[in-house]
């Protein structure tokens, strides 16, 4: 009678996807309606299942009346049953104790799982908003709206809700601790507690990234953080102080409590976790590979785990290391569900429901049936089991599906596409074997020996390599997307075209491997990743956070690094020759030997970066921050480094010839011993600058500002602020340095110039001496009245070594109406004839 009304019942769909596991949170929760101490089923079922009351259903208490014994359960569904008209996708089941309540893309279906049922129609369908997650409080059924910002309250004999309260973030899994419903939050990143009759959440409690599941044990709540592969573990007095558990797999979805250990199904690992309460980690940790596991629900003596991409329910006994055996049902099988007989699983990309199982009774209860032992085989004259000796043997194509390879020894063996699905590698030594497009997504490979191995093309999607050695291994192409390589030695190993979306990298020993067309859309690399001498040439690594990792001799050329994070990254001796670093981060990075010819570094921040010996030669380094790089040696002839910013910045000795340095701030700048012969520096900032031995033969500073700037030793050297100023046409070309100085300025310490110009917008020269270090010098003054040249006073021709021209008192050269004003005083300008060229100074007011 059941499986005739079911099966005309559930001709239409159900809905999809109970992303993340929320199948058994979302059943785990059920409350009936009954008195306390009434059996679930009343006379409809004998049996243990009859004496569970209302409130131990709810709290997840099934185990206690099936402490050793399973029920019956078939090893092929009761019944598969067509969904499609009810909604397209399964997202959340849970069970009144009467009813399936599932919830879809067209709102919540109530099916009856006793009494007759309609044909074409469930018994109610109830209109909510992109309902997800469901579970019941012993009176209503709660109802999480997903991308709605709310949660329905919907009494379970109505055909509406009865109220809706908003819950922020994408409300996701519900889970009931008998006196308040707990909602997380998929994109916030916490959990909601509304007391029962509430109308508003009483707190908001924060875990981790993409909460997407939640059990209940007691006395905690449970949340699976499956963005942030740990688990959080919440006591349900406010007091207490949360946990965080970073124990589980990748992207922990599914929970389960079975009244000792919470069980956690990790999707992108293929496993279970099967923690003990109140420990920190695991016990055990159980592999179903190549399942995706979400869906996660107890019966009170296995686990039945829903395998998202295997097509199939697992059967996990509580106290086994292993699974008992799988039951193949719908496609893409989510949420799961336990009716006290049977479970329940919504089929989310084949429109149907799989109830499994038959009616239980105490008399016909058997134990779970332990796994089979393949029978050994031989293949190639190679006998396949534990231990096995069969390097270099050739097992291509072979089928070693379920295969106990604990052990064995497949050194040098060609294993190209074997079928190895639910094979036992432990301690496998796999050193220089072809596995290339072997699948082994979903497999625990820790332990395993792969150095050199061959896996060109392989699925690891999802798989653990963490702390393998795989130097010198070849992975051109393969799916390494999701997989766990922290702590992996992949140095010298070939990953060209290699997909590592989302695979975990932290402290990985990248050094001199190949990893050109990669493809990685998680743009933080890991932490302590280790990429020296790595090619990574050609890449787009546009806004990639690679702080801190070693890039020593790497080859980057033409990558595009653009808005990176490369803030104290070792890139010594590394070839960025024409690579994109606008807008890059690079303080404190290390660039000591970089070579960045024709790299672009616009806008790029190399503040505190160590640049020392380094070669930019023609580099656009175009408003780069360049303040307190250590750039002594470095060659920067004719780069483009206008508007960049140099402030406190070491350029000793630094190569700086036909550069354009128009508008750069050099404040404070250590250019000791610089050569900017021909350089560009109008409208420059040279503030506080030491230009020591400095040469500036050519060079153009018209608008360049010099506040208190030193010049010295066969140069020019200020305790004034002034502006430099070319002194005609033809000054760049001839040599020419030309001062413009503020009142007050004094220039000493041995200047050498062929000529000295000093002009003036009046008349007048105060007190002050000028010197003649060598035969030839002159010494002129100019007066100005605007720009029209006044007068001149020729103050010294060609005189002898050592003559010296005395301003004692006032000395006036008075032009027209012209009142009187002071000059700037000069108190030792000393010239020589030995500079090449013409040269001229010419001291403006």
């Amino acid at each position: 009678m059941i499986l005739s009304t079911l099966r005309r019942l559930l001709r239409k769909p159900l809905s999809f996807l109970l992303v993340g596991g929320l199948a058994m949170l979302l059943v785990a929760v059920l409350v009936l309606v009954r008195p306390e101490g009434t059996g679930l089923f009343g006379s409809a079922v004998q049996g243990p299942a009859a004496s569970i009351t209302n409130r131990e259903i709810a709290l997840l208490q099934w185990y206690k009346y099936f402490p050793a014994r399973s029920p019956v359960f078939e090893r092929t569904p009761l019944e598969t049953l067509s969904t499609r008209g009810f909604a397209p996708i399964a997202q959340g089941i849970a069970f009144d104790g009467t009813n399936m309540w599932v919830t879809g893309n067209y709102g919540v279906s109530v099916i009856p799982i006793l009494g007759p049922i309609p044909d074409t129609e469930p018994t109610r369908r109830i209109e909510v908003s992109t309902p997800v997650g469901i579970a019941f409080d012993g009176a209503n059924m709660w109802v999480a709206n997903g991308p709605s910002d709310t949660v329905s309250v919907i009494p379970i004999n109505a055909r509406a809700p009865s109220k809706t309260i908003p819950v922020r973030g994408m409300p996701w899994a519900v889970a009931f601790d008998g006196a308040n419903i707990w909602v997380t939050s998929r994109q916030g990143g916490w959990v909601s507690v509304i007391p029962i009759g509430a109308n508003q959440p009483s707190r908001a409690v924060q875990v981790g990234n993409q909460p997407l599941g939640i059990a209940f044990d007691g006395a905690n709540m449970w949340v699976a953080n499956a963005g942030s592969d740990t688990v959080s573990v919440i006591p349900i007095d406010p007091a207490a102080p949360t946990r965080t558990l970073p124990i589980v797999g990748f992207r922990p979805t599914g929970l389960a409590f079975d009244g000792a250990n919470m069980w956690v199904a990790s999707a992108r690992s293929s496993d279970v976790s099967v923690v003990p309460i109140g420990a920190s980690v695991p016990s055990r940790k159980i592999r179903v590979p190549g399942s995706d596991p979400t869906g996660i629900a107890f019966d009170g003596a296995n686990m039945w785990v829903t395998g998202d991409t295997s097509n199939r329910v697992t059967v996990i006994p509580i106290n086994a290391y292993e699974a008992s055996r799988d039951i193949a049902v719908g496609e893409r099988p989510g949420a799961i569900a336990f009716d006290g007989a049977r479970m329940w699983v919504t089929n989310n990309g084949g429109y149907s429901l799989s109830v499994i199982g038959s009616p239980m009774s105490a008399s016909t209860a058997v134990a779970a049936k332990p796994a089979s032992t393949p029978t050994p085989i031989s293949i190639a004259g190679c006998r396949i089991g534990p231990r096995t000796q069969c390097a270099n043997a050739n097992l291509s194509n072979a089928n070693l599906s379920g295969a106990d390879l604990n052990g064995a020894n497949l050194s040098g063996a060609q294993l190209q596409n074997v079928n190895l699905s639910r094979a036992n590698l432990s301690g496998a030594d796999l050193s220089a074997a072809n596995l290339q497009n072997v699948n082994l997504s979903g497999f625990d490979l820790k332990g395993v020996y792969l150095r050199g191995v061959k896996l060109d093309g392989a699925d690891l999607s999802r798989a653990d390599l963490s702390g393998l050695n795989l130097v010198d291994a070849t992975l051109t192409k393969a799916k390494l997307n999701g997989a766990r390589l922290d702590g992996t030695d992949l140095s010298n190993a070939n990953l060209t075209g290699a997909n590592l979306t989302r695979a975990r990298l932290d402290n990985t020993r990248l050094n001199g491997a190949n990893l050109t067309r990669m493809v990685r859309d998680d743009k933080n690399m890991g932490a302590r990743t280790v990429l020296s001498g790595a090619n990574l040439s050609g890449l787009k690594l546009s806004g990639f956070d690679l702080k801190g990792i070693n890039l020593t001799g790497a080859n980057l050329s033409g990558t595009d690094l653009s808005s990176a994070n490369l803030s104290g990254t070792d890139l010594g001796n590394a070839n960025l020759r024409g690579a994109n670093l606008t807008k890059a981060n690079l303080t404190n990075a290390r660039l000591g030997g970089t070579i960045l010819e024709g790299a672009n570094l616009s806008e790029v921040n190399l503040s505190g970066a160590g640049l020392e010996q380094i070669r930019w030669s023609g580099m656009n380094l175009t408003g780069a921050d360049l303040s307190n790089a250590n750039l002594q040696g470095a060659r920067l002839n004719n780069a483009i480094l206008s508007k960049a910013n140099f402030v406190n910045a070491n350029l000793r000795r630094a190569n700086l010839r036909e550069a354009n340095l128009t508008g750069a701030n050099l404040r404070s700048a250590d250019l000791n011993d610089a050569d900017l012969t021909n350089a560009n520096l109008s409208g420059a900032r040279l503030g506080g600058a030491d230009l020591t031995d400095t040469f500036l033969a050519g060079a153009r500073l018209d608008g360049a500002s010099t506040c208190g700037t030193t010049w010295a030793d066969g140069r020019l050297r200020s305790d004034a602020c002034a502006d430099l100023n070319p002194g005609g046409p033809n000054a760049s070309r001839m040599g020419q340095v030309n001062l413009r100085s503020n009142p007050g300025a004094r220039f000493v310490d041995g200047a050498t110039y062929n000529a000295l110009t000093l002009e003036s917008d009046g008349a007048g020269l105060a007190t002050g001496q000028v010197c003649l270090k060598g035969p030839g010098a002159i010494v002129v003054a100019r007066y100005y009245w605007g720009n029209q040249v006044t007068g001149v006073a020729k103050l010294g021709s060609y005189g002898n070594y050592g003559d010296c021209f005395d301003f004692q008192g006032s000395y006036y050269l008075t032009v027209g109406e012209l009142d009187p004003v002071d000059v700037p005083v000069v108190t030792s300008i000393n010239f020589s004839n030995g500079g090449a060229g013409w040269g001229g100074l010419n001291m403006h007011r």
